[in-house]
């Protein structure tokens, strides 16, 4: 079937917005190796420790621009690492609503802040998260699934896909098979200090005051990310 004519400017305006971005092309192309720094996965210490001709591609972006710079060169090594959408959720949220807010550096974080507060408690937040993401206006990138961004339909956009949990592991898989040396080490940031257990996420719910209707509708907003990464809903 032959593209329409709204397909055709839609197709264009993509490719302006992305135009926007020259640099960012620029190292897209000439890199070889390309991260894409998941938000909320400890991204800023994964980054630290990448070697000189990766390119961190940041998450500063939308889903949809990421998906289509993941696909611009085909010839690059691509990967990430995801987490449970659990933990990552609250830990979007303990980010969100932080105290230490410094105007100068987080302009951006001051308006997610005030969207997140401007909703009510966290199950409040639950009950609009899904429209909150559906509006192209409110910048909530901590709060897309993860899947959004490096999932185009069905098909996968990264060579290689690691777990938090795992994190370890997942660095010696890069090594082992893909031959990318990543030594992560925490403490390095102020995300980050340290890395000492697995968080539980049932448990993580509970603190934050995650009730079970809100947890069933977490589930159903992040019901791909369970299904492609291999996360149980339910522990």
């Amino acid at each position: 079937m032959p593209p329409t004519k709204q397909s055709l400017l839609f197709g264009r305006r993509r490719i302006k917005r992305l135009m926007r971005h020259p640099s960012m092309l620029y190292r897209v192309f000439s890199r070889p190796n390309l991260y894409f720094k998941m938000p909320k996965v400890a991204s800023k210490t994964i980054a630290a420790a990448l070697s000189a001709d990766t390119l961190a591609l940041s998450h500063r972006y939308s889903p949809a621009t990421v998906r289509r710079l993941l696909q611009l060169n085909p010839r690059s090594f691509k990967f990430t690492f995801v987490r449970h959408p659990f933990t990552r959720f609250c830990s979007a949220y303990r980010w969100a609503i932080r105290e230490d807010l410094r105007l100068h550096r987080h302009s951006l974080d001051f308006q997610l802040k005030q969207v997140v507060l401007d909703q009510g408690d966290v199950n409040d937040f639950c009950s609009n998260l899904a429209g909150l993401l559906a509006d192209s206006k409110q910048r909530m990138l901590h709060f897309h699934p993860q899947s959004a961004f490096i999932f185009s339909g069905e098909q996968g956009l990264m060579d290689f896909v690691g777990k938090y949990e795992f994190l370890e592991q997942g660095c010696a898989q890069l090594r082992d098979f893909h031959a990318y040396d990543l030594n992560v080490v925490f403490g390095q940031n102020e995300k980050n200090r340290e890395k000492t257990g697995i968080e539980d996420p049932m448990a993580s719910l509970a603190m934050l005051g995650v009730n079970a209707s809100s947890m069933d509708t977490l589930r159903s907003i992040y019901a791909q990310d369970f299904c492609l990464f291999d996360y149980d809903p339910h522990a």
